[in-house]
C-alpha cells in the first residue's frame, strides 16, 4: 500500500478536510464511531457504544433528528432526515456533515439534506 493510499480516510479523500461536495453523510455497515463533521477545523468522533436513542420530529419547514449519546446530544436540522434512521439503527452512519451552503437548492432526490448540525455536552 503506497503512502497516499494510507493518507486517505474511509471516503477515500485525504486527512481530515470538509470536501465542498454535495454529500452530508454516509452509510458504511458495522462502523463502530460516528464522525461528525462540524466544519473544516472541528470534528467530533462518537463510539457507537455510547449511543442511547435517536428521535425525528418532522415540522413544517423543516426537521429534526436528534441523537443522544450517554455524554452529548447531536441535532441535526435539514429534510427527509428519516433516511438516515435505518442506517443509525444498524451503527452504519460512518459520517455527517451539514451540506455547503451552495449545494442546499439543488434537487437532492430522495436523500437526506443536513442544513445545520449542533453538537451539545450533556455534562454542562
Amino acid at each position: 500500500m503506497s503512502l497516499k493510499q494510507l493518507s486517505k480516510d474511509s471516503r477515500g479523500e485525504p486527512g481530515n478536510i470538509i470536501q465542498d461536495t454535495p454529500d452530508c453523510w454516509h452509510r458504511d455497515r458495522e462502523r463502530t464511531c460516528l464522525r461528525v463533521e462540524m466544519r473544516a477545523n472541528e470534528v467530533f468522533i462518537f463510539p457507537y457504544s455510547q449511543f442511547l436513542c435517536a428521535h425525528h420530529v418532522r415540522a413544517a419547514s423543516h426537521e429534526t433528528l436528534r441523537i443522544t449519546l450517554s455524554n452529548h446530544e447531536i441535532t441535526l436540522t435539514g429534510r427527509r432526515l428519516e433516511r438516515l434512521l435505518p442506517a443509525l439503527q444498524e451503527f452504519a452512519v460512518d459520517w455527517i456533515r451539514p451540506l455547503p451552503t451552495r449545494y442546499r437548492d439543488l434537487d437532492c432526490g430522495s436523500d437526506a439534506l443536513i442544513t445545520a448540525i449542533d453538537v451539545k455536552s450533556l455534562d454542562d
